[in-house]
Parts: C-alpha cells; sequence; structure tokens
C-alpha cells in the first residue's frame, strides 16, 4: 500500500506510521508536488494541505484520511463521486478537545475580567 502525507508538516506523524506498518509505502512529499504524487497512492493524507479538485478527480486512492478533526481541506462531495472514501479523526477521541474547550472557556473570562489591563499594569 503507498499512503502519502501530503506536506512536510508533522513529520514525526509519517515516521511512526511507517515503524507500524513496514510492509507498506509510507512517505510525504513537498506541498507542491501533492498533485503529481498523489495521482498513484492508495491513501492520502492531508495533514494541513488543502486538496485540489484535480488531485481527487486524478488519484487512484480509495481513501482520504484526515489527520486530525476537521476536513475543511478536503472536498467531501467530490471525493464521494469519485469513489473515495474521506476519514476523519473525531475530536471526542483526542486529548486536544478538552483542552481546547477549557482554553477557549479561559479566554472569555479573561476578556470578561479584562486580564490584558492586569498585564498591562506589570509594564
Amino acid at each position: 500500500m503507498k499512503i502519502l502525507f501530503c506536506g512536510e508538516t508533522f513529520p514525526k506523524a509519517y515516521e511512526l506510521l511507517k515503524t507500524l506498518m513496514p510492509e507498506d509505502d509510507v512517505f510525504n512529499c513537498p506541498a507542491m508536488d501533492v498533485v503529481k504524487v498523489g495521482a498513484d497512492v492508495d491513501a492520502l493524507v492531508p495533514l494541513m494541505h488543502h486538496l485540489a479538485p484535480e488531485l481527487i478527480e486524478n488519484t487512484r486512492a480509495g481513501l482520504i484520511q484526515q489527520f486530525g478533526v476537521g476536513l475543511e481541506g478536503v472536498d467531501v462531495n467530490l471525493a464521494s463521486r469519485n469513489g473515495i472514501m474521506v476519514c476523519n479523526i473525531p475530536s471526542y477521541l483526542t486529548p486536544n478537545a478538552e483542552s481546547t474547550a477549557e482554553h477557549a472557556v479561559f479566554l472569555m473570562m479573561a476578556v470578561a475580567r479584562k486580564i490584558h489591563q492586569c498585564f498591562a499594569a506589570f509594564h
């Protein structure tokens, strides 16, 4: 199986998968080469990369597996029309979902309590 990690962000991700799947060809390529290289793979992992429509229309991949929660960079309807399954990692299964929500609430409370004025008082 050929699995392309689209772009060069998160290098540890594909390196880890390579160790877990030594019999498969797991690799990445620069973002500018994804359309060309992605045409001849079994699975695409977009990472933070937007998948161009011409890639989705011309790849032989049967799976687009998003590395994370959102699917903003994948045209799911186009992929479905081309017989490509699209998956992601639901936020409730990741350790970041709760901490991200807590951080958002903290920031809202900080703004409401004028925390920026407190910081300014220390300068």
